[in-house]
């Protein structure tokens, strides 16, 4: 009789597991349609983003929006926390996104500082007493001269990488959701032919742990990830974007411990094109071409990562 009794409640935890794995794999399902399908390019500015949860559903966030014919937006984002609830403030952050509002002539743009004061005090508006936080970098670059703009609330500051060194781009502006009526200050620069921007979550602090390191070690944050972005940013220079991505996503899964990582890790890269729009329209007429292998769905790619995580 015990062994029955152990048998059937054996039999119902397993149940229990099940639906919670269920439950689970449609919150991520739910996330992912919150998510851009495909990342907007321009002529003169490519894009490209590495995704990956640390499990069903992520804390992190990210979009990047054609604000007209000549502005992108982009944003990332971290929620303080791990799991569903985290996911949740997520999806509240990109609803509660706003970019440009009515002016006299059409849409206006909103300068980045004034994106994130107004996330800010939606955030605070509408949570109440159960404050929620998360940290965010949200900036516009003109892709007529690649002029960037960018403010952050309490994010890792975003880093170019240049031939000729690396430089944090360092704004003011605390987290998001903790005081009304704060301000973020707005940082400005041109990205350069051989400069390559990311802006990242702070996850990469742990993602590169050493060889060798114990589970404590694991979860102590270094700035080792510098030097891979710094790789990532040379692979770029001497072949191509898509390319120097594959590279960085290879390196972290070859970490120790990188199908069970400590959190979630987004980069959004940002580079001057190395083609023009003839060249594009060349390349398409052309059909195959030797030199330009076709660059998959953009969604596809954060299933195949998703799905690769949870082997």
């Amino acid at each position: 009789s015990e062994l029955r009794v152990a048998r059937r409640f054996q039999g119902g935890l397993r149940g229990e597991i099940d639906k919670i794995h269920e439950e689970l794999q449609l919150a991520a399902s739910v996330q992912r349609e919150f998510l851009p399908r495909k990342l907007p390019q321009a002529d003169t500015v490519d894009i490209q983003l590495y995704y990956r949860p640390a499990g069903y559903v992520s804390g992190d966030i990210y979009d990047v929006q054609k604000l007209d014919d000549h502005h992108l937006g982009f944003f990332v984002a971290d929620a303080v926390g791990h799991g569903v609830p985290a996911a949740l403030m997520t999806m509240v952050l990109l609803r509660s996104l706003t970019t440009t509002v009515p002016g006299p002539e059409g849409r206006t743009i909103l300068p980045p500082g004034a994106v994130l004061e107004n996330l800010n005090n939606e955030m605070i508006l509408r949570h109440g007493d159960v404050p929620r936080f998360a940290t965010a970098a949200y900036g516009i670059v003109d892709t007529r001269d690649r002029t960037v703009t960018i403010a952050g609330a309490g994010h890792p500051a975003p880093v170019v990488l240049g031939p000729d060194g690396t430089r944090a781009i360092e704004t003011s502006g605390g987290l998001l959701g903790v005081f009304p009526e704060a301000t973020f200050d707005e940082a400005e620069f041109v990205l350069q032919p051989d400069d390559m921007l990311i802006i990242y979550s702070d996850g990469f602090e742990t993602a590169f742990p050493g060889d060798g390191a114990d589970d404590y070690a694991r979860r102590v944050p270094s700035n080792r990830y510098m030097h891979f972005f710094r790789q990532t940013a040379e692979t770029w220079r001497a072949d191509n974007l898509r390319a120097a991505m594959d590279e960085l996503a290879g390196k972290l899964n070859a970490q120790s411990g990188s199908l069970h990582q400590i959190d979630d890790l987004t980069a959004l890269v940002l580079v001057p094109a190395r083609t023009t729009p003839l060249d594009r329209l060349f390349r398409g007429q052309a059909g195959k071409g030797a030199h330009a292998p076709k660059e998959p769905d953009h969604a596809q790619r954060i299933d195949q990562q998703t799905r690769a995580e949870s082997r």
